[in-house]
């Protein structure tokens, strides 16, 4: 005689059973694109993020990434997500000056 056991499905996940479908669907583009980890996949990212999120859920996206970053960083993609054009060879005389007119805009805001 042979015994069987019934086989448990392991018990789903709080985002599987209670994420939105579009969060669920923003979520997986995000590994998608930290993955292939090129800018047409963070470009793609962006497309599937402006269809699935509301523009207060990819504000906050956006803000939670650029507090990630060092202030150089941060400036540097914000700038070149608004379309400010960055010269290609910066001189230490610039990236101070970048630092510093950065700080003043920021100035009483905290990041």
């Amino acid at each position: 005689m042979t015994m069987r056991t019934a086989i448990k499905a392991p018990p789903r996940s709080i985002m599987s059973t209670c994420a939105k479908p579009q969060h669920k669907a923003a979520a997986r583009m995000v590994g998608y694109a930290l993955t292939l980890g090129d800018a047409d996949g963070y470009a793609d990212l962006a497309d599937v993020l402006a269809l699935r999120l509301t523009q207060a859920e990819c504000a906050g996206l956006a803000y939670a990434c650029v507090r990630a970053m060092d202030d150089n960083t941060a400036m540097m993609v914000t700038d070149n997500a608004m379309g400010v054009e960055q010269p290609q060879l910066a001189s230490p005389e610039f990236m101070q000056a970048a630092v510093e007119y950065r700080r003043a805009r920021n100035r009483g805001m905290r990041r």
